[in-house]
């Protein structure tokens, strides 16, 4: 939030394919993309890295996203990008976010059903 995004848009290469799980068609291209990031331009919202993995050519990083003046759960994801070989400029993106209803504990439900399985 806040930035320039034509700063961002600067190191995404003219056929970059972005996508985002929150929604069902991907971005194809810069200019689908800085409609993509001009939305999220929202004003008291913020995106804070966790974690970043290393690479040469891709990365991923852990997010999640900050509200200024709400406390409580915040919304987290995980990032994917990968950078063009010729160009060195990001030429594929994958934003997963977290599901909003988490499900049942898989091993307590396990558990229940077939107690037997947890002594394995």
């Amino acid at each position: 939030q806040g930035g320039d995004a034509s700063e961002s848009l600067r190191l995404f290469a003219e056929d970059i394919r972005y996508e985002d799980f929150n929604f069902p068609e991907a971005m194809e291209g810069k200019e689908a993309v800085a409609d993509f990031l001009e939305e999220f331009d929202i004003p008291g919202l913020r995106f804070e890295v966790d974690r970043v993995s290393q690479g040469d050519r891709a990365c991923c990083f852990t997010w999640r996203v900050a509200i200024n003046g709400v406390e409580g759960r915040q919304i987290r994801g995980v990032s994917f990008y990968e950078l063009d070989q010729k160009s060195k400029q990001v030429a594929f993106v994958r934003d997963i976010p977290e599901p909003a209803i988490r499900p049942a504990p898989l091993l307590g439900l396990v558990g229940l059903v077939r107690p037997g399985l947890r002594k394995l």
